[in-house]
């Protein structure tokens, strides 16, 4: 066979979604074998499968693989971690073995199971010595924590200490008033640069530890924080915004929850924000509550560059929208406020919808709306210096 350039089979090989096709790929020649085996075994699931003890993704299963085949473990980038305290503790030291053969980890997640509501699990000091000693990996950029409970201070500030991402959702953090935690000793040293609060039914737990004062060090860093803002902590989001306000960039709210709808939203002074991404419900908010929130961004965000509005809407597909709804009353509140936002290039209104529509019907009401808020907003959307787009998704209720 003819040889081809390697920049050439790695985007063959790249251009390959499924992993079938991709074992195909490794059988073509020795030339595909190492860029296909760095997509096959990008990601190693450590998870316990109750349904079959053979199964590779058992910690015996993974260690004996590791051994018989350490060339391909260094191919292993994404590990993700999910499984009862016991069943770690019975395989501890083949546990930490895996672990510390695992040297090119880019994104370390570690999550409980989602097989009965509020499930949580508690990780066992085997597991979390064995994250203390990944986590200075050069390699590191991201944690990710998901349904546990009693994470350690110690743990989170060692991992804030070394990684540039850290994601927290549905976790409770072991911490007492005066519990004494590490703090760095050159906080320069830190790399935190996103933090991402994911959605949660017990969310105070990570506010109080994000507001702790031996906290603080870790987060002078932070350019981007995505967040639930939840109305029943209103006064703690407020002041951990603030806290960051000489260094974020980028922010991203979600509000979706249904027990407390409390708005307007007020933002402290944010001197640096360059973008804001906000998911709002319909049903959640009123078109006086949105306006009176885009009427303090000229002072509260002023030099704000990106604003986009994910509109979560249960309205008849069919029906449109009626002027007085609040994407319009969002779109009139730019316009008003623009003068004023002299930095402002663009500014995205997306429509969420949660049914089950078609793509033709969804395009309609993008045509719909676009020819309404043109006639309407001819300045927002002139081919010269407009800023308004529109845009129609179907997305998740992630952050």
């Amino acid at each position: 066979m003819t040889s081809l350039p390697v920049e050439l089979i790695e985007a063959i090989v790249e251009a390959v979604s499924d992993q079938r096709t991709l074992r195909s790929c490794a059988l073509v020649s020795k030339a595909f074998l190492s860029p296909s085996h760095r997509l096959i075994f990008h990601s190693l699931l450590l998870q316990h499968s109750r349904q079959n003890i053979r199964d590779f993704r058992t910690i015996a299963r993974v260690h004996a693989f590791c051994i018989n085949s350490p060339h391909i473990v260094s191919y292993f980038r994404h590990l993700h971690i999910g499984f009862l305290r016991l069943e770690v503790d019975a395989d501890g030291p083949r546990l930490q073995r895996v672990l510390a053969s695992l040297q090119g980890v880019v994104h370390l997640q570690i999550s409980g199971f989602d097989s009965a509501p509020n499930s949580t699990f508690e990780m066992s000091p085997i597991l979390v010595q064995g994250i203390l000693e990944l986590l200075p990996l050069t390699s590191l950029n991201k944690v990710s924590l998901y349904k546990i409970h009693s994470v350690q201070v110690d743990l989170l500030h060692a991992a804030m200490s070394h990684v540039r991402t850290l994601s927290l959702t549905e976790i409770r953090i072991f911490t007492t008033p005066n519990m004494e935690s590490s703090v760095p000793n050159n906080p320069e040293s830190c790399y935190l640069e996103e933090l991402v609060l994911g959605l949660s039914t017990q969310p105070q737990s990570a506010l109080l530890f994000l507001l702790r004062p031996d906290s603080g060090p870790y987060l002078q860093k932070i350019r981007t924080w995505r967040l639930h803002w939840h109305w029943e902590d209103n006064a703690m989001t407020y002041r951990l915004v603030e806290s960051l306000s000489s260094t974020l960039r980028h922010l991203w709210i979600t509000s979706i929850d249904y027990a407390h709808p409390s708005f307007p939203l007020h933002l402290p002074p944010l001197p640096s924000l360059l973008s804001l991404s906000l998911r709002l419900s319909e049903r959640l908010i009123s078109s006086v509550d949105l306006v009176a929130t885009i009427n303090t961004f000229w002072s509260t965000i002023p030099r704000v560059e990106d604003i986009i509005y994910v509109f979560d809407t249960y309205a008849d597909m069919d029906e449109g929208f009626a002027p007085e709804s609040s994407i319009f009353a969002f779109v009139s509140a730019i316009e008003r406020n623009r003068a004023q936002m002299l930095n402002l290039k663009r500014v995205e209104c997306s429509l969420n919808f949660r049914l089950n529509q078609s793509q033709g019907v969804r395009e309609g009401l993008m045509r719909r709306l676009e020819a309404f808020a043109r006639e309407r907003y001819p300045s927002l959307l002139s081919r010269e210096g407009g800023v308004m787009e529109f845009s129609v998704s179907m997305v998740g209720a992630g952050v």
